[in-house]
């Protein structure tokens, strides 16, 4: 039995158990009345179907998104390969899994990038300015350090707003510097660090659908 085992390694007849992302998820019925679930998993390495004979729930389609653990036999259908899953259940708070093994993260150190854009913020010389940036800091601070910054296009990855941000900021203290004389460094500052941390606009969204941007 291998655990948490990524998906792109996996080979026939691996008998395998761990957490993996419930990507999609469809309850059907077989021709002679007995149900199950068909679904596909992803990790950060890809995807791959499963079934779950004689199964009528609870998982469905409305936990698409959430992290599953399973336990089951690589197997293969028409030469694609599957799992026939023996054990199936949602992850609860109990359970200890590492989110970089499912989805994309941000290739940075995020207390390290967290603490310059803190930095950052710190050297606003305008008062105002400054005490604007640090208490959207102290707001949304452990919210920053996971979600994406976009749902496509750029930074559509786990801490990628905090990325973006810190880029961002260090590139307006570069050009304030440059042109010290016509800009205002700390609107600028300000004014970066603002505009990337809207919470009623930003959220983490589903871990199905970060692979998928993050894997085509």
């Amino acid at each position: 039995m291998e655990y948490n085992k990524l998906i792109a390694e996996m080979s026939l007849s691996d008998e395998v158990e761990g957490f993996y992302v419930l990507k999609a998820a469809y309850p059907k019925t077989t021709a002679t009345g007995k149900p199950f679930l068909s679904a596909s998993l992803s990790d950060r390495s890809g995807s791959i179907e499963i079934k779950v004979w004689d199964y009528s729930g609870p998982i469905s389609s409305a936990d698409e998104g959430n992290v599953v653990k399973i336990r089951g036999t690589v197997s293969e259908f028409r030469g694609t390969p599957q799992i026939t899953v023996d054990r199936i259940r949602l992850a609860d708070d109990n359970d200890t899994y590492d989110l970089s093994a499912l989805v994309p993260v941000a290739p940075i150190d995020v207390d390290t990038t967290m603490a310059e854009v803190e930095r950052l913020i710190s050297s606003i010389t305008d008062a105002d300015y400054r005490k604007i940036c640090s208490t959207m800091m102290a707001r949304h601070k452990e919210s920053l350090k996971t979600i994406p910054a976009a749902k496509s296009v750029h930074h559509g990855f786990i801490s990628g707003l905090l990325m973006h941000t810190a880029t961002m900021m260090k590139t307006a203290d570069f050009l304030a510097g440059l042109y010290g004389d016509i800009i205002d460094r700390s609107l600028l500052l300000a004014g970066t660090r603002s505009c990337m941390t809207s919470p009623k606009r930003r959220s983490l969204p589903s871990l199905s659908s970060v692979w998928s941007r993050n894997t085509r």
